[in-house]
């Protein structure tokens, strides 16, 4: 989950309701097709992504691509039915093969996936209330520090305009002006991603950098 959301952008819901045949690991690439939602009073269900353009075939980088084959192996799961609204003038229920579950097959509600995450966190010393979504806006800041063509950019991400780009960007920029250790990391890190190719990112690589 955590190489999906750094590697390629994905959110939370995209991640959470990604299908076994939506990976190709023949052509490297990782489909968005849905998103797994969570409303009070039923059970998670697949739905349409978030914006038009959140519908998206993303490169997979080797980093990520050799963690989900061993996702895979390890964890194996009989499909469960699932209700799936992706297109909501016709809701269906259907078997889905979803790549990660709560251990029997059902899918991960986030509450329980706050009980994973939380520990995990502290134990590696990461500020409190980070979560996917920051190794999202990791993802977004390494292209943009390695001058991607904003169109190509957004495709990638799932964004669907140049407002989502800015405000990430204001962010980026405060984050870095802060005088702390944490922030001069940042940009030592985020400077090597952008002069060198990144891991996650740069999938011409067939090795990871490593950035000790």
């Amino acid at each position: 989950m955590v190489y999906l959301a750094a590697g390629c952008g994905w959110r939370a819901g995209e991640i959470f309701g990604l299908e076994r045949d939506a990976i190709n690991f023949d052509t490297m690439e990782v489909e968005v097709r849905h998103q797994l939602t969570v409303v009070s009073g039923r059970t998670p269900y697949l739905a349409p992504p978030k914006t038009k353009t959140s519908r998206r075939v993303n490169e997979l980088p080797t980093l990520v691509s050799n963690s989900l084959r061993g996702h895979l192996e390890t964890f194996r799961s009989l499909p469960e039915e699932i209700d799936d609204e992706t297109d909501p003038r016709r809701p269906i229920r259907r078997p889905a093969d979803l790549v990660f579950t709560r251990g029997d097959g059902r899918p991960i509600h986030r509450a329980d996936w706050s009980y994973i995450w939380r520990p995990a966190v502290n134990t590696a010393g990461l500020p409190e209330g980070f979560g996917l979504r920051d190794l999202r806006h990791y993802f977004a800041t390494v292209l943009i520090l390695r001058w991607s063509e904003r169109q190509d950019r957004s495709a990638r991400h799932g964004a669907h305009d140049a407002h989502s780009d800015a405000q990430h960007l204001r962010r980026l920029l405060a984050g870095c002006r802060r005088p702390d250790a944490h922030a001069r990391g940042l940009r030592a890190e985020l400077y090597r991603g952008c002069t060198h190719g990144h891991p996650l990112t740069d999938t011409r690589r067939s090795e990871p950098i490593d950035h000790r």
